[in-house]
């Protein structure tokens, strides 16, 4: 497999944790320039880009024994349509940008595609529904807590903020939910923003 498709599997607050969890110089600086390259393309300073490193960073060292992030992101499974509930919900505090991506997408999965499923209880749909980023649905606690970070304490505009959300879409309908294959996620054709 080729460092460009595995690079692209790598969801980009991902980058960071793997930069931070290598031992391999190499690896590492490709981790980096990697996430230097995709925030980037949103048009992004140096400045703004080291802040929103240093924002992940943060957050993976602080949270490291709250979250699992060895396995691949992509294909982390935040909902059990058996167990879990609002209590059992991450904090949002102790997620990265990327991650609060992940399972927002994942709750708007759940409520697409599983929305006539009576097998799933009220809890499961109680906490589905608290992390959807449908307000209207729910409180959309990660979608709000995303959008505060990117806009309010980055100073990303609307626009950069919108293009990461869908960039890292891209990945998680690539190799999470195995649709839209013929996408080619970070590339200047799928960040369009308004400076």
């Amino acid at each position: 497999m080729s460092n460009e498709i595995q690079l692209g599997r790598i969801l980009t607050s991902e980058l960071v944790y793997r930069a931070l969890n290598t031992e391999n110089e190499e690896e590492k600086k490709q981790y980096i320039q990697e996430y230097k390259r995709r925030l980037g393309l949103l048009g992004l300073t140096p400045e703004q880009i080291n802040e929103a490193f240093n924002l992940d960073k943060r957050i993976i060292e602080n949270s490291k024994d709250k979250i699992d992030r060895e396995e691949p992101w992509c294909e982390k499974i935040w909902f059990n349509l058996k167990h879990t509930t609002v209590d059992t919900l991450p904090n949002k505090d102790d997620l990265t940008l990327s991650e609060l991506v992940l399972i927002t997408d994942e709750a708007n999965f759940i409520l697409a595609y599983f929305h006539d499923d009576k097998s799933i209880s009220k809890k499961v749909w109680t906490a589905v529904y608290k992390a959807c980023n449908s307000a209207s649905l729910g409180e959309a606690i990660y979608a709000k807590e995303l959008e505060r970070r990117l806009v309010e304490e980055l100073g990303w505009s609307e626009d950069q903020s919108r293009m990461f959300v869908r960039n890292e879409s891209i990945i998680l309908q690539r190799y999470k939910w195995r649709y839209n294959k013929n996408i080619t996620q970070w590339t200047k054709e799928t960040v369009v923003v308004e400076l």
